[in-house]
């Protein structure tokens, strides 16, 4: 015979109302009206020392479904046609933007502060490569900011976002390093092979950030479930 479930203190279930919330994706100001509206009455209850799980029905997962549907509280999106268009655009600028800083700022530079370093012929193109990948993933973190400002799990896609960019970049460095080693000259062909090495990890880290983001976003803990 199994042993019956130990009452939930208000705190507790607040905890899990939250994180049930989070699972389907509503959004935070929506969040915050529906636990209002909740947070008195399981108050009521733990201080008069009755289970507050009554008052909901007993599934947290059944009473926030109920709640969603019957306040018709939208769903906030996944935003994932953003990621790819912000890997689409986003490339190509990030792209530009680097090597027209790294060529026209940081390199004549550090030319005139270092002078052999920037004239060998492996060690200067090496330099200038990671240089420009670099301040790419700088510029692409930089619009990622912007676009999911005040977006469902802005701060943990961000977070995702600086490795899963960083990986992109250094797959995109070599596989032009692969394409330019290995094209006799450059051609049509080449110069697609050079943006599609580019473009399909970029849009893939940032899908998988945004993916990896809500994931997270789900299962994080309110840090002041019972404020006022």
């Amino acid at each position: 015979m199994s042993m019956p479930e130990p009452p939930r203190t208000a705190d507790d279930l607040l905890r899990e109302i939250d994180r049930e919330l989070r699972r389907h994706r509503v959004r935070r100001a929506d969040r915050d009206t529906v636990l209002a509206e909740v947070r008195a009455d399981l108050l009521a209850a733990d201080a008069d020392g009755r289970d507050p799980r009554a008052l909901i029905g007993g599934d947290v997962e059944a009473f926030v479904r109920r709640t969603v549907e019957e306040g018709g509280y939208a769903r906030a999106p996944r935003d994932i046609t953003r990621m790819v268009l912000l890997g689409v655009v986003g490339a190509p600028v990030a792209v530009v933007a680097s090597y027209l800083f790294f060529f026209e700022v940081v390199f004549p530079l550090f030319v005139a502060l270092f002078d052999l370093p920037f004239r060998a012929p492996v060690l200067g193109p090496l330099v200038a490569l990671v240089g420009i990948a670099t301040m790419g993933v700088l510029v692409v973190l930089a619009l990622l900011a912007v676009l999911l400002r005040g977006r469902l799990a802005a701060r943990e896609t961000a977070r995702a976002a600086r490795a899963t960019v960083s990986a992109a970049a250094a797959v995109g460095a070599v596989g032009n390093v692969v394409v330019l080693t290995t094209t006799a000259s450059i051609s049509t062909h080449s110069v697609a092979a050079q943006v599609m090495v580019v473009l399909v990890p970029l849009v893939l880290a940032l899908v998988g950030a945004r993916w990896v983001g809500l994931r997270r976003a789900e299962r994080r803990e309110p840090e002041h479930p019972l404020a006022s």
